[in-house]
């Protein structure tokens, strides 16, 4: 059987590890618990007639131990494979059931994003993403130029050695520039790429550069993940964290996160919360964004979980991923 893996974004240490067990085997260890022991060693002195009667009291029930308890075992190891080392933890693991019934778990080596696929005897086959030549996902950043970071590996589909996912990363550069996008490798659905605002303090400056500004707004993806819904294949859709930025007449920049929800392709984004960014006294403006959204399919109406600083808002999304009510922290 496979192994035991909540569809998650749990992080992994240093290896990629798979396990198969036997189901057939229930037996387990016996337990036993700790002897009762008699309240002789209480810290209350009591009178003679008392200790007396304590003390017959006491002989007549010695305590014994109590039987053993069996608890069954789910299964029994029969083999351990490992993949490989230098997981990144950050990508994590993503899983999601082929039609075949078999699990494919997207998770990256260093920045090479990966697909695990396990049968339902644990029997597994590491696949390399299919990356289209020439696409910015085939193209990262050379290390004198930045880094990449790889958010999430969402499975989609494997066709023999043809192994399609949805790859979710940022490209830092040291000039200041950054390209984010999520969705398919070959067309992100939801991208920015150019200058960011933002300085490598995380903070955005009070009076910004004009040149970055289009009719005196300025918007910016920080932060994305592809939502794939496991009851409904072909739906697919995309969180992200966008920033705002507004000049006012003063030159004074004021700063705002939503919160942007958009079906595949970028199409029908709206935003369904949104964070006023005050700048301290003095000094630039911190900036706060939307982190590692995940998402479960309900009955009739999704659920979604987001990150926002130092709490967690949830809320309830109709399957047409319009907001129902309010988030709730």
């Amino acid at each position: 059987m496979p192994p035991m893996v909540k569809r998650s974004n749990v992080s992994l240490a240093l290896v990629l590890a798979v396990v198969a067990c036997d189901p057939k085997k229930k037996e387990g260890p016996a337990v036993s618990a700790d002897p009762v022991t008699s309240g002789s060693s209480a810290k209350a002195t009591p009178s003679a007639s008392a200790s007396s009667s304590a003390a017959t009291a006491t002989s007549a029930t010695v305590p014994t131990r109590p039987p053993e308890i069996t608890t069954p075992q789910a299964c029994k190891l029969m083999e351990q494979k490992v993949w490989g080392k230098g997981v990144n933890a950050l990508t994590g693991l993503t899983v999601h059931e082929l039609p075949d019934g078999r699990s494919a778990i997207g998770f990256a080596f260093g920045n090479t994003p990966k697909v695990l696929v396990v049968d339902r005897m644990g029997k597994s086959t590491l696949y390399p993403v299919t990356i289209k030549p020439g696409t910015p996902m085939a193209t990262p950043p050379k290390p004198a130029e930045g880094s990449r970071e790889i958010m999430r590996v969402t499975p989609r589909a494997v066709n023999g050695q043809v192994v399609e996912a949805y790859v979710d990363y940022r490209d830092i550069y040291k000039d200041g520039r950054r390209h984010v996008g999520c969705g398919s490798t070959d067309h992100e659905w939801i991208s920015f790429d150019g200058k960011t605002i933002v300085g490598k303090d995380h903070k955005a400056p009070v009076k910004a550069d004009v040149a970055l500004f289009k009719d005196g707004k300025r918007r910016e993806l920080r932060d994305c993940r592809t939502i794939v819904d496991e009851h409904k294949a072909i739906d697919s859709w995309t969180v992200g964290s966008m920033l705002v930025a507004t000049q006012g007449a003063d030159g004074v920049t004021t700063y705002k996160s939503e919160l942007v929800v958009t079906d595949a392709d970028g199409k029908n984004e709206h935003a369904v919360h949104t964070l006023d960014l005050k700048a301290p006294e003095k000094g630039d403006v911190p900036i706060v964004g939307y982190e590692v959204p995940v998402a479960e399919h309900l009955e009739s109406q999704y659920l979604l979980a987001v990150r926002e600083g130092g709490r967690l808002l949830v809320g309830l999304f109709a399957l047409s991923k319009n907001l129902k009510g309010s988030f709730k922290s």
